[in-house]
């Protein structure tokens, strides 16, 4: 009560205060009149506590001084007029705080003021009038002038602008001066003259910079920028004076000093206006024009002539003394005043649609001018148009990035010539900026889809020119970034595109698109170009840059472009992103590749055209043209065959008639396809004899190509045949080492002409290709039938010595990893003409690659490839670490270096790669070297990566032999292996796989064959006994091994070399083998055994200070033993796994223990400090805390490094951190620094005696960088505080920088106060996006440096991130609750929604203040009072049949489930009594897949106990009846009879999956509340006019999704995890459809519903006979409450009957019970 009291206390002080405030200023007609500082700071602080609509005037100059009172806070920015009157205040503002300006958070006016002094700054967004323009929007500044000094010393993003810093919402600025001086320290950037950034769409009229700017960073637009950066600001009419910087935006009038100071800058401001009273200026006393009069003189202008807009002729002079100015009338011709050029509005008018009219230059001029003010007038042209210099002149192109054209132009096929554009900034074009949407859409994708602004049908001609800097293009210079769509079609460039020095991305057609996933579409159709482009960077013929949403198709280009970027991306870039189709060029390499030759003769033309004859674009009068054209007067070109026909009348049909025929037949005779399709195509040639008009021949003719394109497609289907079959006879006849029946079937085959049979389905070779009269299909089937009969040939009969390298699947890859087990990356390169195929597996991961081949003959076989590895990255390691092997035998692959090509042996792109891409590594001659120096010399070179090893495999290198024995069973598996290295990665580069059947031991080629592989392997020893040395840091890594190991290898070698008989060679080898897996075992103990210790020094030095002297010592005597074993090789490989040695206290305490999977448990907090340093040399390392850990003195190291990011998985298991004082100065700064994809962080908390503190990216986990992937933070806690110095500090998480991870944030909380400096947030400072998902959160938290003054990013910076169920009692964002709920258990159970069976928050009532993650506390469950309680036999349980919809006669229904659940009935649905059924059944007549006119709704978005009951496993059950309306089958459409599914939820569908029309059960769910459906594929159709029992089963314990149709179980999908729900507004169950949003609903049934249940639980298969069968009521037996409103006689269960016996009914609306 105390409390209270002295809270009510402290209020009613704080309304006394404000109360005084307000009465100590005066009021004049309500506007408060200011006259001093202290009158400023109460008016700021009047402002500041709600009253932020209030109007002001300055009455007197005022001196704050140091003083940096500012007006307007973020919730309440400053939104009424503030008039300085002319008067001056003055700031002399040190370390000024971020969006600082008298007005901090504007959204209203202020006019008539000058503000000068000094400001200074080490923050963000600084600036002097206005700091930050609302979101909300109507920021006005007008007359306004500003001198002060700025002192800036903020590096990165500093964003600090002359007037106003940082533009969020929309602002208008007109008639202000910037005087004053902008200084950086050389790291300053991104700034603005007016304005740092325009967010919001800013208007900037009539005003003028004549200030200082030094010490910026760059000297571009990302430095410095006279008026604003950012593409959201326009400007008119805008003046400076140059100050140094090379970057001049666009639409800005350069002048003098002596023009400002004379007075001339004056009277042109005021539109030279004699006595114009916008600007002021005393001549001879004032530097510079001033907007508001306050003692400034009017200016005047004496002249001798006058032009008619106003503007002195001559010499001029400038007074304060009135003058009077003869200035005669405008002289208008074609629009425009022949003697001022001002545009006449009057001057055209469009016609009855809206569009204009266009025949000359001055028209086409005058229209553009019209675009400035309405940026959608459409035009056309109505002739050929001649451009001269006066209508070149006053052409200004449409568009600005502000404000791009958005209309559409028709050329109508006409044509621009003498046009010359240009521009030394802006975008540059025939529209400069383009795009079909006004401003940025909210729905991108929308945007896309939209109906696009357009240029189409027009040509430029070679007279015309587009010069320009950046973006500069023939007919659009820039493409608007935001999302939209833009056609260009049937429009060609003959012209010129010049860029100017420094341009960027010029193009023919168009300059740039920038692309994104918020960018516009455009598509480039039938287009081409003939003129060049000369521009200096980035260039492209068609575009320099064509964004990701790009589609080009019938283009070609014959014209030269300067700067491409490759001959790669000639015509456009970027590569990826842009659908092309049919583009020709005849420079570069990019699209096909054309000549002169067939431009010219109409080659080209018909290419273009296609088959689409009946929809003609292009034409070419061939003869007389170079190129085709666009111009449908021209000629149609018809090639066929060696004919070329030109149709210019009808009268030339019949000719190409003719030729068309002549080649047609000559090309089917001599056809080899299915004979069908070459009688179809013979049928439509002929049809063409009867066209006599070109209307009538060129639909005929598209159609008869279509089909002789059917035909060529059976061609080459044919001649895979028979080239399959001739490479088959080749091999038969180089190959005679198999032989029997299966060889003699085949050879049969190959020759024979018989018919069909059993055997031969097809008929012999000889048959099918004389006959043809099989489909494609069958053909396909035939070829893969020849490969399996050659390869049954081939198993049944081959004999020693024979090459069978064809029983093995895919054995040179040339199929990726098909018949390959395990992981491996594929790729292929050409060599000399052949294609070879490598694989590569380059990680620290274990590696098994391999397949098996059974029913082999027994006997030996030899398996050889090309094969090496690399260890560490290092080109001179010597380590071998894998095998290659088959059965029970392997051999060691040879290290990379041992292999090294020497240098006068190597031949560029043959046998290694010296040049291109991905080269090569050079082996130096000092055994060190990474490059060459004047002390080594290149002796050889190892490959690289794929592209090298494709010449290694072409040449012969690194080839490896192993041999095994097939026994009686007939199986082999050959493959490669290599284990997990932990922190070593190893590349493994193979392909070339080659098997050879030796035979028994007394075959030549088996004992041949284990020389081969035995000389090998002495090699691969020689390596490791005279080359390898683990002393060698240059070979690192190179790890040691036992010494008993070496002394037996050498044994084995002496023994191998003196082996003479087969049997000896045999047990040397087997010998040498098995001791190479020792060695290569005992290498891994030893580097285990080397990084444990090594470990143990790392931390033991980071924490010396904490240990004693005698903990020192002993740490200090186990690590000097391990090392002497480990340079000795005195420890077995068993002994060095256990390094006894490090088994002491000290230690054990030290390092975690790691259980046998590898994971490490935490006991201690130096434990923890000890898994950092583990984790940051593995980022795979996992742990977890086995009790709750003190942190309590102990320093800390971020886990994950900016080197090496955490990857791996971090458990709490629900424990607690305390006394955790995390401090840094750097970015990324938590218990958890960078982490990537695959890291899973859980199950802990940070109790409030702990505190985090770092740079920008503060948080318990500092984030992720710009890696892409999946990255899960579950149950984790931070109830201490978290402060930043820099950008986006959050309570959990930090960034998701670039938006690039899948971040899944769940069941997380935040207590402690968030600190940082911009844009921070409670939960995450920046969440991603779309790609940030956050579910089950909460947090009270109190953040300063949010982003948005409204709130809406107060818990998760970046809006657009998917938040589902995130609570806070703060801010404006997520579901608002108050503290109130946090105690009550409301929360909680909103938390868990409902579910109090497997809950994740907890919460013990009466004694937590809000819910937590400990399972020790109580769980929560609600009262049928809808409050909450701990105590199960008081909570509101869910029925187990908790929705069951029945129909009323009058077409409304109710829910007959003791959940009572309102059913809302939208439209009329028609309800009718079947007899048969004994219920009232519904009957939708909608259209299949529309949205729906009729369907029921059923809202459970906030009935916790309805989604308590679907959380825990459900089931939905419908009894209804198909109507295809006219169709005898069902639409193809998908359908959704019963279904709340919109991003998650669950229901029933039809629709086509894999060509079947079915039902199908759609359930969401995943471990992390992530969207993922299982979708139950019935295969069952509905069948129209009979009613049919759906139920859809998700069981949550079995993990599992099951669909039953009439009783019987159809599919079963896996699905674990928790429900994921709809989207907001869209939890309900719509019956009929399936919810679209809030109120819509989307994907309509039609047909008949006579059940729609909802069961609180996973059926059994037995129960669903049961409610098939109708035979009990299923699994629940309820008591309706609410009666049933339809008349008649129902069951307890809402069906309705015809007589009463014994029991409970519903009669008339009434319960009733029968005796």
């Amino acid at each position: 009560m105390k409390r209270i009291s002295l809270l009510r206390c402290c209020f009613a002080a704080s309304l006394l205060v404000a109360s005084t405030i307000v009465q100590a200023l005066d009021q004049v007609d309500g506007v408060y009149q200011i006259g001093s500082l202290e009158d400023y700071k109460a008016f700021a602080e009047l402002v500041n506590n709600g009253e932020s609509s209030s109007n002001a005037v300055l009455t007197a100059d005022i001196d704050l001084g140091e003083d940096a009172t500012m007006i307007g806070v973020t919730d309440k920015p400053y939104t009424g007029v503030f008039d300085g009157q002319g008067h001056v205040v003055s700031i002399a503002w040190k370390d000024a705080v971020f969006d600082c300006g008298l007005f901090q958070y504007m959204a209203g006016t202020v006019r008539n003021l000058h503000v000068t002094g000094t400001l200074q700054s080490v923050n963000q967004h600084p600036s002097t009038v206005v700091g930050r323009a609302h979101s909300r929007g109507g920021t006005f500044i007008e007359n306004v002038y500003c001198d002060v000094e700025m002192t800036i010393t903020k590096g990165y993003d500093t964003g600090g602008g002359g007037i106003m810093a940082f533009a969020q919402g929309d602002y208008k600025m007109q008639n202000v001066v910037f005087a004053g001086k902008m200084i950086g320290d050389n790291v300053t950037e991104h700034c603005g003259g007016f304005v740092g950034w325009s967010d919001g769409k800013g208007e900037i009229d009539n005003c003028l910079f004549v200030g200082e700017v030094s010490g910026m960073a760059f000297n571009n637009l990302n430095s410095f920028n006279y008026v604003s950066r950012g593409a959201n600001a326009s400007w008119t009419n805008f003046y400076f004076v140059p100050t140094g910087t090379t970057f001049v935006p666009g639409g800005i009038t350069e002048v003098t000093e002596d023009d400002v100071k004379s007075g001339a800058l004056a009277f042109a401001l005021n539109g030279y206006e004699e006595g114009g009273t916008k600007f002021f200026q005393t001549i001879g006393v004032d530097n510079a024009p001033v907007p508001f009069a306050n003692g400034h003189g009017v200016v005047y202008c004496k002249a001798d002539e006058w032009l008619c807009n106003g503007k002195p002729l001559g010499v001029a002079e400038y007074t304060n003394e009135p003058q009077v100015k003869s200035q005669p009338t405008h002289d208008m011709d074609e629009g425009f005043c022949r003697n001022c050029g001002t545009w006449d509005e009057t001057y055209m008018t469009p016609a009855a649609d809206g569009w204009y009219e266009v025949a000359t230059g001055n028209q086409l001029a005058w229209w553009s001018v019209l675009t400035k003010k309405d940026r959608q007038a459409n035009m056309r042209l109505t002739d050929d148009i001649e451009m001269d210099e006066t209508s070149n002149g006053r052409y200004v192109a449409p568009g600005t990035t502000a404000k791009p054209f958005c209309g559409h132009i028709d050329g109508q096929h006409h044509c621009i010539s003498g046009l010359e554009l240009s521009s030394s900034a802006d975008p540059i074009g025939l529209v400069a900026v383009m795009n079909s949407e006004l401003e940025a859409p909210k729905d991108a994708t929308a945007a896309r889809a939209a109906d696009p602004a357009y240029i189409k049908n027009l040509r430029l001609d070679e007279t015309c020119t587009v010069t320009g800097c950046n973006h500069v293009g023939g007919f659009i210079g820039q493409v608007r970034e935001w999302a939209g769509n833009v056609l260009l079609e049937k429009v060609g460039m003959e012209g010129t595109v010049n860029g100017i020095e420094g341009s960027l991305n010029c193009g023919s057609i168009v300059g740039c698109v920038p692309g994104g996933d918020n960018s516009c579409a455009i598509s480039i159709r039938n287009c081409y170009t003939t003129g060049s482009v000369h521009g200096n960077k980035e260039d492209g013929l068609l575009s320099g840059w064509l964004g990701t949403h790009a589609t080009v198709e019938n283009y070609y280009a014959i014209g030269e472009c300067d700067h491409a970027r490759a001959d790669e991306s000639y015509l456009f870039y970027p590569l990826f992103g842009v659908k092309s189709n049919n583009v020709y060029s005849l420079n570069g390499t990019q699209g096909t590749i054309i000549t002169d030759e067939e431009v010219n003769n109409g080659s080209l033309c018909v290419k273009l055209v296609g088959n689409n004859y009946d929809q003609l674009a292009w034409f070419q009068n061939v003869g007389n043209e170079n190129y085709p054209v666009l111009d449908p007067t021209h000629a149609i070109v018809v090639k066929a065959g060696e004919y070329i026909s030109l149709i210019h009348e009808d009268v030339e049909v019949q000719d190409a008639v003719s030729n068309v025929q002549t080649a047609t037949y000559e090309y089917l005779d001599e056809a080899m396809a299915e004979q069908r399709l070459i009688d179809d195509c013979r049928t439509l040639a002929q049809a063409l004899s009867s066209t006599e008009t070109k209307a009538d021949f060129l639909p005929a003719y598209a159609k008869m190509l279509n089909m002789r394109d059917t035909v060529a497609t059976s061609i080459k289907v044919y001649e895979a045949y028979v080239k399959k079959c001739d490479e088959t006879n080749t091999y038969l006849d180089e190959h005679h080492d198999f032989v029997g029946p299966d060889r003699a079937a085949l050879e049969d085959y190959l020759t024979s002409n018989a018919e069909p049979s059993e055997d031969w389905p097809l008929g012999g070779y000889l048959y099918i290709t004389e006959k043809h009269l099989a489909a494609d299909s069958l053909i396909n089937k035939e070829i893969a039938r020849v490969d399996e009969m050659l390869n049954k040939a081939i198993a049944g009969g081959y004999q020693p010595g024979m090459d069978v390298t064809s029983i093995l699947v895919n054995p040179d890859l040339s199929a990726g990893t098909k018949g390959w087990e395990g992981s491996f990356g594929t790729w292929n390169g050409l060599v000399e003409e052949k294609r070879w195929y490598v694989g590569e597996n380059n990680s620290t991961d274990s590696v098994n690659i391999y397949q098996t081949i059974t029913g082999l003959k027994p006997g030996y076989y030899k398996l050889t490839l090309n094969v090496t590895s690399k260890a560490g990255g290092n080109r001179y390691s010597y380590d071998q670490h894998a095998f290659v092997y088959a059965n029970d035998d392997c051999v060691l692959i040879p290290a990379a270096r041992e292999g090294m090509l020497p240098k006068d042996e190597a031949i560029d792109g043959v046998n290694t790669l010296i040049t291109g891409t991905y080269l090569d590594l050079v082996i130096y001659s000092d055994g060190v070297s990474a490059g060459k120096t004047e002390e080594n010399d290149t002796i050889g070179y190892i490959p690289n990566g794929l592209a090298g090893m494709t010449c290694c495999l072409h040449s012969g290198r690194y080839i490896s032999n192993i041999i095994a024995k097939v026994g009686e069973d007939g199986n082999l598996t050959i493959g490669m292996r290599r284990n997990a290295s932990g922190d070593i990665r190893f590349q493994l580069l193979f392909g070339n796989v080659h098997l050879q059947y030796c035979g028994s031991e007394e075959d030549a080629f088996t004992a041949t064959g284990i020389q081969e592989v035995l000389d090998e392997q002495l090699a691969r020893a020689n390596t490791l006994l005279t080359i390898y040395d683990p002393a060698n840091t240059d070979q690192a890594p190179a790890r040691n091994y036992p010494a008993v190991l070496k002394a037996q290898l050498e044994a084995n070698v002496a023994t191998a070399q003196a082996a003479t008989t087969l049997a000896e060679k045999m047990a040397a080898l087997k010998a040498l083998t098995q001791t190479f897996a020792q060695i290569v075992d005992g290498k891994e103990a030893y580097y285990e055994m080397f990084k444990k210790a090594d470990l143990v020094e790392t931390i033991s030095v980071q924490i010396s200070t904490s240990l004693t002297d005698e903990e020192n010592e002993a740490i200090y005597d186990a690590l000097d033993a391990i090392y002497a074993a480990y340079n000795s090789g005195s420890m077995t490989t068993e002994e060095a796994r256990k390094a006894e040695a490090l088994n002491v206290d000290v230690i054990n305490n030290l390092i975690p223990a790691q259980d046998e999977n590898g994971i490490y448990h935490i006991t201690s907090g130096r434990q923890m400090q000890s898994f950092a340093t583990i984790a940051n040399k593995n980022s795979r390392a996992k742990a977890q805390v086995d009790t709750d850990i003190d942190m309590t003195g102990l320093g800390w190291t971020p886990i994950g490094t900016n080197a090496n990011n955490y990857r791996g998985t971090f458990d709490g298991r629900g424990h607690r951190f305390s006394n955790f004082e995390i401090s840094g100065t750097t970015d990324f700064f938590g218990v958890f620094g960078y982490v990537t994809d695959g890291a899973v962080i859980r199950n802990f908390v940070l109790d409030n005696t702990c505190s985090i503190s770092g740079a920008s990216y503060a948080a318990v986990i500092g984030g992720n960088t710009t890696n892409k992937g999946k990255i899960v933070v579950e149950s984790v806690g931070m109830e201490g505080n978290v402060t930043g110095t820099g950008a986006n500090v959050g309570g959990i998480y930090g960034t998701n920088l670039s938006n690039a991870a899948n971040l899944y944030v769940t069941n997380c909380y935040v207590t402690g106060a968030v600190t940082g400096g911009r844009e921070s947030a409670a939960i995450c400072g920046w969440g991603g996006g779309k790609v940030g998902v956050f579910t089950n959160c909460w947090t009270n938290s109190d953040v300063t440096g949010f982003y948005l003054q409204d709130g809406k990013d107060y818990l998760i910076r970046n809006i657009n991130t998917i938040m589902k169920h995130v609570l806070s009692t703060k801010g404006a964002q997520g579901t608002i609750i108050t503290e109130e709920q946090l105690a009550s258990g409301e929360a909680c159970y909103i938390l868990n929604d409902g579910n109090t069976i497997s809950p994740k928050w907890f919460q013990n009532l009466g004694e937590d203040p809000w819910p937590v993650l400990d399972p020790t506390h109580g769980v929560v469950g609600m009262k049928a009072d809808s409050t909450y309680t701990n105590e199960p036999g008081e909570w509101l349980n869910v029925p187990e049949l908790m929705l069951d919809v029945v129909f009323n006669e009058d077409g409304t229904a109710q829910d007959a489930s003791e959940m009572h659940m309102t059913v809302d009935s939208i439209g009329l649905p028609t309800v009718y009594y079947n007899e048969e059924l004994k219920r009232n059944v519904v009957r939708l007549d909608n259209e299949w897949g529309t949205a729906p006119a009729t369907f029921y709704k059923v809202n459970f978005e906030n009935n916790m106990l309805f989604r308590s009951g679907l959380e825990n496993g459900h089931t939905l059950e419908m009894l209804l009846m198909a109507d295809f309306g006219d169709s005898e089958t069902m639409p193809d459409v998908v359908s959704k009879p019963f279904s709340a599914m919109q991003a998650g939820g669950t229901g029933f569908e039809t629709a086509a999956v894999d060509g079947v029309r079915q039902f199908r059960f759609n359930a969401n769910a995943s471990p992390l509340y992530i969207s993922s459906w299982a979708r139950c594929d019935s295969k069952v159709v509905p069948v129209a006019g009979k009613f049919m029992h759906v139920v859809g089963v998700w069981d949550k314990e079995e993990g599992k999704a099951h669909i039953y149709v009439n009783g019987e179980l159809q599919a079963t999908t896996d699905l674990p995890g928790n429900v994921v729900y709809a989207n907001p507004g869209c939890s309900w169950f719509g019956i009929g459809g399936d919810p679209a949003n809030a109120t819509k609903a989307s994907d309509a049934w039609r047909g008949d519903i006579a059940i729609a249940r909802v069961y609180s639980k996973a059926i059994t298969a037995d129960q669903v006979k049961d409610l098939f069968k109708g035979t009990g009521t299923g699994i629940a037996s309820t008591v309706v409450d609410t009666p049933v409103k339809a008349t008649g006689i129902y069951t307890i269960n809402g069906i309705r009957v015809q007589k009463t016996d014994k029991g409970l009914y519903i009669i008339n609306g009434k319960k009733v019970m029968v005796k």
